[in-house]
């Protein structure tokens, strides 16, 4: 999956790794508790940005097969899409911007509280769905080739896979350093109150 070559090399991704690489290799058990706090902070902004694209990834997945399930067999009840989808397109149609921090559009506020989202990292996993997709248009899906049908499918299960992978990092990380943070405090090491300033 070429797209991911955009991923790798986008320098918010390599700072997240780095970050994680720090936290899996427990360097952060020497740094002080306000480092402590914000690796931790960045990391969990990270993980909601993961979670958005992820469940973005997966809406996709699921219009395109209802659609087609539809399309297979238009007498199935069962396969009617719900009077929603025609929002749930356009919600993950809406072009992506990076170019602000403070939100992305793609986020409707039903979706999630963006404040604690890196938009930077949402908007290059956005970017590289997006060119999974390469159409968003049902009829090119529905009415083409089933070699890209099933091609566009897989790429993102795929993607959605390293994501849900990330997410998992993300979370031993957090956990991790959070633990670092009460251990600190049990041990009488770090005063609460130093905490929470």
């Amino acid at each position: 999956m070429s797209d991911l070559e955009e991923l790798n090399n986008s320098q918010v991704y390599i700072d997240l790794q780095n970050a994680l690489e720090m936290c899996s290799n427990d360097q952060f058990r020497v740094m002080r508790v306000p480092d402590l706090r914000g690796y931790r902070n960045k990391i969990q902004s990270a993980e909601v940005s993961i979670s958005v694209a992820r469940r973005v990834a997966q809406g996709w997945l699921d219009i395109i097969l209802l659609e087609k399930q539809k399309l297979e067999d238009p007498g199935d009840s069962d396969a009617v899409a719900p009077e929603l989808l025609p929002d749930l397109v356009s919600l993950l149609s809406v072009a992506p911007t990076t170019a602000s921090n403070d939100d992305n559009p793609r986020l409707a506020a039903s979706l999630l509280d963006a404040s604690n989202c890196d938009s930077e990292l949402l908007g290059v996993l956005l970017n590289i769905l997006d060119k999974i997709l390469v159409t968003k248009d049902m009829n090119v899906w529905l009415q083409g080739s089933s070699e890209l049908f099933d091609e566009t499918v897989g790429n993102i299960a795929a993607f959605e896979k390293i994501l849900s992978k990330l997410r998992k990092r993300c979370h031993k990380s957090i956990d991790s350093l959070q633990d670092e943070i009460v251990g600190r405090i049990k041990s009488g090491e770090v005063k609460v109150d130093e905490i929470i300033k």
